[in-house]
Formats: structure tokens, C-alpha cells, sequence
């Protein structure tokens, strides 16, 4: 069976609001979804929606340079 993920910034562009992206993507069938640069939303907020919407993440990306010592 194929699983896909729903690629937010490149998906539901009709709106600017990734959280309505995140809640799109589950009304159309996806089971998980992926931003590419999310940067502007708290870890708070993208675990609500996510929980709110019965969502995984498949790919989460940080910014160039977190992590690093």
C-alpha cells in the first residue's frame, strides 16, 4: 500500500494559512503532511493542529545552522 504526504508548501495554496493547509490536506485524504519552510509558527501551535487534525509529520526542516555546535 502507498502512503503519501502532503506537501504544504507546495499543496492548498489558495491560502497563506498553514494551519488551514494542515486541516485541508486531512479533508482531502492525507494522513500526514510536510512544510518546507515553517519558520513562523511555534512548535506549540503546529503540535495543536496536528493533534486537532489527527495528522502526522513527515518531514519537519529546520533552519540551516540549528543544531550545529
Amino acid at each position: 500500500m502507498l502512503k503519501f504526504s502532503a506537501n504544504l508548501t507546495m499543496m492548498f495554496t489558495e491560502t497563506k494559512d498553514p494551519i488551514e493547509r494542515i486541516k485541508l490536506a486531512k479533508q482531502m485524504g492525507f494522513n500526514a503532511v510536510e512544510f518546507i519552510f515553517i519558520y513562523d509558527l511555534s512548535v506549540d501551535q503546529l503540535v495543536k493542529a496536528t493533534e486537532e487534525n489527527e495528522v502526522e509529520w513527515s518531514v519537519v526542516n529546520i533552519a540551516v545552522g540549528e543544531g550545529v555546535k
